[in-house]
């Protein structure tokens, strides 16, 4: 109940889940969770819970800003198909 001022109010960015004051993910700013990168979506760093994803680096992130995430996982490319056009002198490929 650290981010309570007083029962069912909370400091900014914490709101009253019902029996204490809870960090609000989602707002795009960090105070206890492991991240919050303004959303609440999964597969981008910092999932819909504001918790670190795995095959991502974040860095950042506090009271004033976001946390960024990147994928740190090498692409991997494969060539699926080769088009040779003769007449336009090109080759197309599809990865």
């Amino acid at each position: 109940m650290g981010q309570c001022i007083s029962n069912t109010f909370c400091f900014p960015g914490f709101q009253w889940s019902g029996t204490d004051c809870q960090e609000i993910c989602g707002d795009g700013k960090v105070f206890v969770l492991p991240c919050d990168n303004g959303n609440t979506l999964d597969g981008d760093g910092c999932s819909r819970i504001c918790q670190l994803e795995g095959n991502f680096s974040c860095r950042g992130g506090n009271s004033l800003g976001n946390t960024e995430c990147s994928y740190n996982q090498p692409l991997k490319l494969a060539v699926q198909k080769i088009v040779k056009d003769l007449l336009a002198n090109a080759v197309n490929f599809t990865l």
